[in-house]
């Protein structure tokens, strides 16, 4: 089986992690507490503090990355160029960050999905693509997302199914379709190892936790309509305005009982070669 190549340089490990927790417990010190902790106030920051000491000049923050069969998808919160002075990416981070107790790892999925399809649109080695969450100890203990951050190599059909643990148990992808303006990737692999890089605790109550994405191979599902080969739960809401089985059958899937930047790409002429690694799951 065909997998991907990808740069040999890492830009996430243990002792990465380590120094942004520091960081990130530093601040909590100084601005009231754990929980006031913020994604944009405080991880970016933090991350890009340790990181622009490790790679000078070339922390690229918040920067457009064309996915040619996600036209509209937000740019990728820290990026890490091969060299300093160029804009080729070597290295894509995605933060996230669950304050006072809110669990927000679910969101991991859709950059999960962000990040491995940023891999593949290189012809011969990709760039290394990382999550980097911080959440409340509790949060990792009872998220069922959680394993997003594992040693884990996960079934992206079975992972648009989980449900939160809200009151309504909603779908996390039908969510996630509506944070994301109802944009979709046409197609993501079959595929999508998580690989765990670095766990720090963030003073006593936090903890900060990074996974390397890779893509194992080649073969891949179609999104249509937004979901895994369309099969659509009757009781999802998202993306608006793409109708249920015309034949009135319900999905096989039915159980009765931060901020998404958009910014619109023009597609590339290889979109084609992209189409052909899904036929095999067509």
């Amino acid at each position: 089986m065909q997998s991907y190549a990808y740069i040999q340089e890492r830009f996430l490990d243990q002792l990465i992690v380590e120094s942004i927790a520091a960081q990130l417990t530093m601040r909590a010190q100084t601005s009231g507490g754990l929980d006031v902790l913020a994604e944009r106030r405080d991880l970016q920051p933090a991350a890009e503090a340790v990181l622009g000491d490790r790679f000078p000049d070339r922390l690229l923050p918040n920067r457009k990355v064309v996915i040619p069969i996600w036209e509209r998808v937000g740019n990728f919160d820290l990026t890490v160029s091969e060299a300093p002075g160029t804009t080729t990416e070597a290295g894509l981070i995605e933060l996230k960050w669950s304050g006072d107790g809110s669990d927000k790892l679910y969101e991991g999925l859709w950059d999960a999905m962000k990040l491995s399809l940023a891999q593949i649109t290189w012809a011969v080695i990709g760039p290394r693509a990382y999550l980097l969450t911080g959440a409340p100890k509790t949060v990792w203990e009872s998220s069922p997302f959680a394993d997003l951050f594992e040693t884990v190599v996960h079934d992206p059909v079975e992972l648009c199914l989980r449900r939160l643990t809200d009151r309504k148990r909603t779908i996390a992808w039908d969510d996630l379709l509506r944070g994301g303006y109802d944009s979709y990737p046409h197609w993501v692999p079959a595929k999508i190892a998580t690989n765990v890089c670095g766990r720090a605790s963030v003073g006593e109550s936090y903890e900060l936790r990074a996974v390397e994405i890779t893509v194992p191979e080649c073969e891949g599902i179609d999104l249509k309509g937004g979901w895994p080969n369309g099969n659509r739960p009757g009781e999802a809401k998202h993306p608006q305005g793409v109708a249920p089985p015309a034949d009135g059958s319900e999905s096989k899937f039915v159980d009765t009982l931060d901020d998404i930047e958009i910014d619109p790409a023009t597609l590339p002429e290889n979109i084609a070669l992209l189409r052909d690694l899904g036929d095999k799951a067509s």
